[in-house]
Parts: structure tokens; C-alpha cells; sequence
């Protein structure tokens, strides 16, 4: 019996075909994206983190012509989410926008957590740093970190620190440990409450992220006195960093990175980090982090990855040191 033959077109069908497969490794990144993207976000529409997120996909995908819907899903410290994100499919459509919350402090609140900052992520990049400033009530007659400290050794009681996110509480408890000074910790529920009772003069010092004190440091209502980053930031000209004034390698800052789920092919983590780290090295982008009196450098994959496995291990220890047992 006869073997049918297959048309010369079909050959040469076929033989195109596996040329492309081996080009784009196996993968459909040759049409990727060919549907929108969604951007998870753990925290409410209109937050700060919420604005970054938008800004950051508007600007890519109008370059790329790519879109992306974002999907706020607030509530639990992030965990809600994380999960979110951590269970949908490895196919490049879903993305994690997050921060030190998810993927820091929590590891240090939480006894457990439903997702698994490391285990359940791929990094894509980080997007940008938001240092914490150290911060004093008005009508404490301090003008530098030293007198800050010579002022909390020589009190008759000690002062005390407003707190109302992990973040602050971190920068505040690693401060005082390395300092050698004594406070007292006063927790709120959110910044915003930690800086209105600063201003009235209930609390002595906080440290807080630039975005929300720059108002108050330029109507000078609060005084800065340090910056817990690595670098010194534009918007606050002749303010140090902790490191500069005598705590080497000091850094404590609200962050933000996007990932993708554990196993997403290796080629669209790729090709979705060109097209973040064009966005982020962008004159525009630069300038907008700059306005937030922030910083936006460029991470590897494998940069972002060891960033917050030293996040999580700087929020574990100075916590754990600090008396804080996760619930």
C-alpha cells in the first residue's frame, strides 16, 4: 500500500514552524503579549503604591503597545494579594507589584503566611526606593542626630518614638540599637496618625518615608535630621544619610519591585525586564521617583532577588531583637 505524500507547501510549513520554535526557545514569546496584562496590586486604588503601579505600566505600555489592567487586592498586610498572585498561572499574564510589606516585614509579623515571598516569585525588577527620614517634633531642641542621642541619654525619661508601619518601626529599633540609646516604642495604625501626633508634640521622633514628610520638612513644620538610604536624595539637599553621620551600612527604606509566579519561562521574565528597566532609566521616570524624593536604579533578575533576601533577613533579626513576636 502506497504512503500518501504530504503537499511541498506542508514541508515547508512544518520545517518554518520548528525554526521558530527554536528561536523563541520553545516558547510563544515571538507573540507575547498577545492579551492584556494583569498587574495585582495589594494595596487600595489611589494609594501611594497604587499611583506608582499605574504610572510605571502607562509608561511601558505606551512604548510597547502593550496593556495592562491593574487589579487591586488590598487587605491583610498584602497577604491577599500575594496569594493572588502566587496561585495564577507561570505565563507571563499576571504580575506582582509589591513591596517591603509582602516581601519583608511580613516574613517577621507572621507566624505563617499563605504564599511564600521567595519560593512563589520570580523577580522582574525593582522599580524604585523610598528613603525614611528621621524626623523630630517641633518643639524638641535638637538640631542633629548627636544632640538626638546625647538629649536620650540624658533625659530623666525616656523619649519616645511614634511608629505606623513596620518599616519605621525597623528603622527606629535598629537607630536605637546601634545608638545605644533608650526610647520608648508608641505604635499607631497607619503613618499618617504616627505624624499628626508628631506635629502636636505627643511623640518626640519618628522615621517616615520621604513621599509623605516632604510637605511638612518643606513648610518647616518638621525637622529632618537623617536619611536611613545609602544615597542622598535631590529633594532634600544637605540632609546626610545615617550612614554618612556614623552608622555605617544604615539602610532602612520603603521599596518596590514587580515579580511574576514561580516558573514563569525564563525568556518573558527577560523580555518584561528590557521593558521595565527602558521605562525606569527613563529622563521621565528618573524625574518623576525624584519628585516622591526617591530612587530608581537598575536591578538584575538575580540583583532584586538577593534584595529582598536581605530584606527579609534585616526585617527578621531587627525585629526579633526588638522583643516582636509574630502572631
Amino acid at each position: 500500500m502506497a504512503t500518501a505524500r504530504l503537499p511541498a507547501w506542508f514541508s515547508r510549513l512544518a520545517i518554518l514552524a520548528t525554526g521558530l520554535g527554536v528561536l523563541t526557545g520553545g516558547t510563544a514569546l515571538a507573540a507575547y503579549p498577545d492579551k492584556p496584562i494583569r498587574v495585582v496590586v495589594p494595596f487600595n486604588a489611589g494609594s501611594g503604591s497604587d499611583n506608582v503601579a499605574r504610572k510605571l505600566t502607562g509608561m511601558v505600555g505606551e512604548a510597547r503597545g502593550w496593556t495592562f489592567i491593574v487589579d487591586n487586592r488590598p487587605g491583610a498586610s498584602g497577604t491577599i494579594g500575594a496569594r493572588a498572585a502566587a496561585e495564577a498561572p507561570a505565563d507571563g499574564y499576571t504580575l506582582f507589584y509589591t513591596g517591603n510589606t509582602t516581601h519583608g516585614a511580613n516574613s517577621a509579623l507572621f507566624k505563617q503566611l499563605p504564599y511564600d515571598p521567595v519560593a512563589d516569585f520570580d523577580p522582574i525588577i525593582r522599580v524604585g526606593v523610598f528613603p525614611l527620614v528621621l524626623l523630630t517634633r517641633p518643639t524638641l531642641e535638637v538640631a542633629s542626630v548627636t544632640e538626638l542621642t546625647e538629649h536620650m541619654r540624658s533625659a530623666a525619661t525616656p523619649l519616645t518614638f511614634a511608629e505606623g508601619s513596620a518599616g519605621p518601626r525597623v528603622a527606629a529599633e535598629r537607630f536605637l540599637h546601634e545608638a545605644d540609646v533608650p526610647a520608648t516604642h508608641v505604635p499607631y495604625k497607619s503613618s499618617p496618625q504616627a505624624l499628626a501626633d508628631l506635629i502636636g508634640g505627643h511623640v518626640d521622633f519618628t522615621f517616615l518615608d520621604t513621599v509623605a514628610a516632604m510637605p511638612m520638612i518643606q513648610n518647616n513644620t518638621l525637622r529632618p535630621l537623617a536619611l536611613t538610604s545609602r544615597q542622598p536624595i535631590e529633594r532634600l539637599p544637605g540632609v546626610k544619610t545615617m550612614d554618612e553621620l556614623g552608622f555605617p551600612g544604615f539602610e532602612v527604606q520603603n521599596w518596590s519591585a514587580l515579580f511574576v509566579p514561580d516558573g514563569t519561562p525564563a525568556d518573558i521574565v527577560q523580555t518584561l525586564h528590557e521593558a521595565f528597566a527602558s521605562a525606569i532609566s527613563s529622563a521621565d521616570w528618573q524625574a518623576f521617583v525624584s519628585q516622591l524624593g526617591a530612587y530608581a536604579d537598575l536591578l538584575t533578575p538575580e540583583q532584586t532577588a538577593e534584595w529582598v533576601a536581605s530584606e527579609i533577613k534585616q526585617y527578621q533579626e531587627v525585629l526579633a531583637r526588638a522583643g516582636v513576636v509574630p502572631e
